[in-house]
């Protein structure tokens, strides 16, 4: 899962842009762009030939999605 690194939290996240490449009819390529309208922060999802890295304000997570109240 992919959380707001500020806010601990995907409840804020928006995708703001999502570019897909494929190889051979298979998604070989995947990036996308993410705002945090609570904290204003802003990082990108990157998916690469089954590997995955971020950067800026997102984190990678195993844990399941919790709520924040506002």
């Amino acid at each position: 899962m992919i959380i707001c690194a500020h806010c601990e939290t995907s409840q804020f996240l928006h995708i703001t842009e999502s570019t897909i490449e494929f190889d051979n009819g298979e998604m070989s390529t995947l990036e996308e762009s993410y705002h945090c309208t609570k904290c204003d922060g802003n990082g990108v999802y990157w998916y690469f030939f089954e590997k995955e890295c971020v950067s800026g304000s997102v984190e990678l997570t195993d844990e399941r999605p919790r709520m924040i109240e506002q």
